[in-house]
C-alpha cells in the first residue's frame, strides 16, 4: 500500500504533450500507445448503465475481475481473455493474443497478460470517472 520512489531527478526528461479531448472511456483507450492497446486486446465496451454498474461496483469493493489464458504449442501461439464484473453481473471484458516466441509461450504466460489487461482497463475507468477510492478482487 505503498508508493516507493526510486531516483529522482530534477531534469525533465519526459516532455509533456497536451492529451487529446477525451468524452468518453472508450476515447482514453483510443489514446493509448499501440502497444499497451495490442496487450488489453479486443474490448467488449459496456453500455452506459452497465458502466455505471462497474464503477459503482470498482467504489464499494463488490466487483470481481478474472483473466484466462490459452496455448495452442502447435501453431506456437496464445491468447487471453479478461473480465470485471459487478456483482449484478455488468461487466467489460476482452480478449487478444499473447506476445513471444513460440518456445516462450505458456498458459500462465498468457493469463499474466490477460492480468495486466486488466488492470490497463480498470485503470482507465479509475482515470476516467475520477475514482478516488475503491477496491477490487482478482
Amino acid at each position: 500500500d505503498s508508493i516507493y520512489i526510486v531516483a529522482q531527478s530534477p531534469q525533465n526528461i519526459i516532455t509533456s504533450t497536451p492529451e487529446p479531448d477525451v468524452h468518453s472511456l472508450r476515447d482514453l483507450y483510443g489514446n493509448l500507445s499501440p502497444e499497451l492497446q495490442r496487450i488489453v486486446g479486443h474490448v467488449d465496451w459496456p453500455t452506459s448503465a452497465q458502466l455505471f454498474d462497474i464503477v459503482t461496483a470498482i467504489q464499494q469493493g463488490t466487483g470481481m475481475g478474472v483473466s484466462d489464458g490459452s496455448v495452442r504449442p502447435m501453431i506456437g501461439k496464445a491468447t487471453h481473455a479478461w473480465i470485471f464484473q459487478a456483482g449484478n453481473g455488468s461487466a467489460i471484458c476482452g480478449s487478444g493474443p499473447v506476445d513471444g516466441s513460440s518456445n516462450t509461450q505458456t498458459s500462465h504466460r498468457a493469463e499474466i497478460q490477460g492480468s495486466a489487461a486488466l488492470m490497463i482497463i480498470v485503470s482507465l475507468i479509475v482515470k476516467f470517472f475520477h475514482i478516488t477510492s475503491g477496491t477490487i478482487f482478482t
